[in-house]
C-alpha cells in the first residue's frame, strides 16, 4: 500500500462503491433513475489501488451505462457535468498544494500531480 501524500497520483475514474459493498448498494438505489454513479478520485497510478491511498475524492455524477466514456463531444450527457466535477479536484488539490504535472495518464481526465512539499 502507497501513501498517497508521499507519491505522484494520478485521477482515476471509480464506480461508487468500488471499495464498500455498503456503498454499493446506495450507489445502485441512488443512480436507479439514471446510471450508477462515478467519482473522480485521486490515487497512486494503479487501477488495484485501496480507498485507503486516495488522496483525494470528487463529488459523483452519473453515467449511462451506453455513454463512450472517452467521447467528449456531443450527444454525450455526461461530458459537462463530468469536467466540472474535474475541475473541482483540480482546484480542491492544487489548493492543498499538489502541483500539476506536465504528462497525463491514458484518458482524458488522468491529470497527474506531484505531492506537497514537506
Amino acid at each position: 500500500m502507497t501513501n498517497a501524500r508521499d507519491a505522484v497520483v494520478q485521477i482515476h475514474l471509480e464506480q461508487l462503491g468500488k471499495h464498500s459493498w455498503v456503498r454499493a448498494v446506495l450507489g445502485a438505489v441512488i443512480g436507479a433513475g439514471g446510471g450508477p454513479p462515478y467519482r473522480f478520485v485521486a490515487a497512486p497510478d494503479d487501477p488495484e489501488h485501496d480507498a485507503s491511498e486516495h488522496a483525494a475524492v470528487g463529488a459523483t455524477f452519473p453515467v449511462l451505462p451506453t455513454e463512450d466514456l472517452e467521447r467528449q463531444t456531443e450527444p454525450n450527457e455526461w461530458t459537462d457535468l463530468a469536467h466540472q466535477r474535474l475541475n473541482e479536484l483540480d482546484t480542491n488539490l492544487l489548493s492543498a498544494g499538489w502541483k500539476r504535472r506536465a504528462d497525463r495518464g491514458r484518458y482524458w481526465w488522468s491529470l497527474r500531480y506531484d505531492p506537497p512539499p514537506g
